[in-house]
């Protein structure tokens, strides 16, 4: 029996020895294609494995706890009208809002191919679930751009502070569009950009009255008389950055169009420009734009709606006050005139604390009754103990200023205002 036993373990040993002698003239397995440093694009990007391809991937998170008070805070909008502030009503709003965002890039013969993704969660005081939103989606090829981005029309260095309720004039709205850039050299680009003001990342449906009773009496006929989208806008500007910092101008054009009664075009036309100011504080800097149009309100100011009837953000006290059109008694387009400035200041105490202040003013002559003029102030003071991380304390005011004929047309209307306390804690990646 042991001899049986030493003859198998000698036949195991030796079919192991001729297995370990074969394996000894098999190729050598593949390295593993470890993931490798893209430097052509700046710091963060990567290899995509396989591919000549370039990504990174970010992302901010941040948390806001705000209070507030006054007529024309927002601090509680979805519970009760802004004169009628109920005992329901919220004191305290929080927020917490996370971002991801993916940015692909290729060298192409024909220049840089990009795709850039920015997805926005957030969730809210009040809120059921959630809330997922595209914010950013779009493709660059050369000089093309086409998704959803930023209107062209916008100048974007405007606005340091959180901003999150009173800015009078800064539209900032994200939509659908298709442009193309022209690159002069020394830091001169031009852009034409056609643009579907109907896909506007802000879409509220209802507007709220500043007036806590009774019955907002139109004035004119046809506040619903939109005849849907016939003709996008279409934004150019001329935009020029450099070592100082840099300006813009641009133009839009804006059809109104109306079921019965024909269309306008409406048009709005801005200026900015942004100084940096290293001899007082590196990193200082400072901001300033205006912009005048008729017919179109959204490029304006945020305190504006659409023809549609959709409002571009929630304060819109009355019943289509910031319309960009109205119809008149003999059938006729009356267009908004508006207008709007903004400066901006942001300084640097240290590398670990700054300081942000925004004024805004915005004025609106709508046909009729319609007449008011707003403004805000904002200030914040951030602490950035490490990088990409801040801790941050801010205050806002607003106002609301009805004209004399607007409070006598309705006698329920009030110039009202309101103020808003937030910190806020924010970390980048």
């Amino acid at each position: 029996m042991q001899f049986k036993l030493a003859l198998a373990a000698a036949a195991l040993v030796g079919t192991a020895s001729v297995a370990s002698a074969a394996d000894l003239g098999r190729p050598a397995p593949a390295a593993v294609d470890y993931v490798k440093v893209c430097d052509a694009y700046g710091a963060g990007f990567f290899y995509i494995p396989g591919s000549d391809t370039c990504l990174k991937i970010g992302g901010r998170v941040y948390f806001d706890m705000r209070t507030g008070s006054g007529a024309f805070s927002r601090l509680d909008h979805q519970l009760s009208n802004y004169s009628d502030r109920r005992r329901s009503g919220n004191n305290i709003f929080t927020r917490t809002a996370a971002y991801e965002t993916f940015d692909a890039r290729t060298n192409t013969e024909y220049g840089l191919l990009r795709s850039f993704i920015n997805l926005r969660q957030r969730f809210s005081t009040g809120s059921a679930a959630a809330e997922i939103v595209l914010q950013d989606g779009f493709i660059q090829f050369g000089g093309l751009t086409a998704g959803m981005t930023r209107s062209a029309f916008d100048f974007t260095p405007l606005g340091y502070t959180f901003g999150v309720d009173y800015n009078a004039f800064q539209s900032n709205v994200i939509l659908n569009q298709i442009g193309y850039t022209f690159a002069f050299g020394n830091g001169i680009t031009a852009t034409v950009s056609v643009e579907d003001p109907t896909s506007a990342d802000i879409n509220y449906n209802n507007s709220r009255r500043v007036a806590s009773t009774g019955v907002f009496t139109a004035l004119y006929a046809g506040q619903a008389a939109y005849g849907a989208l016939k003709a996008p806008d279409v934004v150019g500007k001329l935009n020029i950055k450099q070592a100082w910092g840099s300006a813009q101008i641009s133009a839009a054009y804006h059809d109104n169009y109306s079921l019965a009664n024909g269309d306008r075009a409406g048009w709005a036309v801005l200026g900015g420009f942004e100084i940096l100011l290293p001899m007082l504080a590196p990193g200082d800097k400072i901001a300033f734009g205006g912009a005048y149009g008729e017919g179109a309100q959204g490029f304006i100011t945020a305190y504006s709606q659409y023809s549609t009837g959709n409002v571009r953000n929630v304060v819109v006290p009355g019943d289509y006050i910031g319309e960009d059109w109205a119809v008149d008694g003999f059938g006729r387009i009356q267009q908004t005139r508006s207008w709007g400035v903004m400066g901006s200041f942001h300084h640097e105490f240290n590398k670990k604390w700054e300081f942000n202040f925004d004024a805004s003013y915005e004025n609106v002559d709508g046909f009729g009754a319609r007449d008011y003029a707003t403004y805000g102030l904002q200030a914040d003071v951030r602490w950035k103990p490490v990088s990409n991380f801040y801790i941050g304390v801010g205050a806002e005011y607003g106002s609301m200023e009805f004209s004399t004929a607007t409070r006598t047309a309705h006698p329920l209307l009030q110039n009202v205002d309101g103020w808003t306390g937030l910190v806020r804690v924010n970390r980048t990646f």
